[in-house]
């Protein structure tokens, strides 16, 4: 209840604010997805874009996860098609939030693709492609992917690792020198 009070008294503050920038938006959008309100989110990013403030990485990704939440394929696509068309430069958080939202919107072939054109490939990003392919309980691609992630001296931590045996038989592969490679 608290929680509700001090939400609305934010909201009421910033749109009171005469003078916003897109940090002050960013901080709504977030509040909205972290509250666990993402169509909220969503809206409140598509009024930012209305007004003429151009989002950048944090809102995006907050944005593509607000979309992963509530399954809007469409929305998200079509943002991330505006961003490549706008040659947007992408970090490695908003390629993992796009990975992430293709991938929960059961679309693996196009996670995977952003995933694969990721020039900066660091652990949230590896984490995000193979905790999609773990929850479709493919684990040849999920432990294929983790030996390239170490290949790659991307070291994996405790999220790649529980995502690895929530959904994964390691022992299906016969490989138990696996195991070491996390030491």
């Amino acid at each position: 209840m608290q929680s509700e009070a001090l939400q609305k008294v934010a909201i009421f503050l910033f749109d009171e604010m005469p003078d916003r920038d897109v940090a002050c938006w960013n901080t709504v959008v977030s509040c909205y997805y972290q509250d666990g309100m993402p169509r909220e989110a969503l809206e409140t990013f598509d009024a930012m874009r209305g007004l003429g403030f151009v989002p950048d990485s944090m809102t995006y990704s907050t944005v593509f996860s607000a979309c992963a939440r509530v399954r809007a394929l469409e929305k998200g696509r079509e943002i991330h098609e505006e961003l490549v068309k706008m040659g947007f430069e992408f970090d490695g958080f908003v390629s993992s939030a796009i990975v992430d939202m293709y991938g929960k919107c059961g679309c693996l072939e196009e996670a995977r693709a952003v995933f694969e054109q990721s020039t900066n490939k660091r652990v949230v990003s590896w984490n995000s492609i193979i905790g999609r392919y773990a929850l479709n309980g493919d684990s040849k691609s999920c432990l294929e992917l983790l030996l390239r992630m170490i290949e790659e001296s991307v070291r994996p931590n405790t999220t790649t690792v529980s995502s690895l045996f929530e959904k994964v038989s390691i022992c299906d592969t016969g490989n138990w020198s696996m195991v070491s490679c996390f030491k």
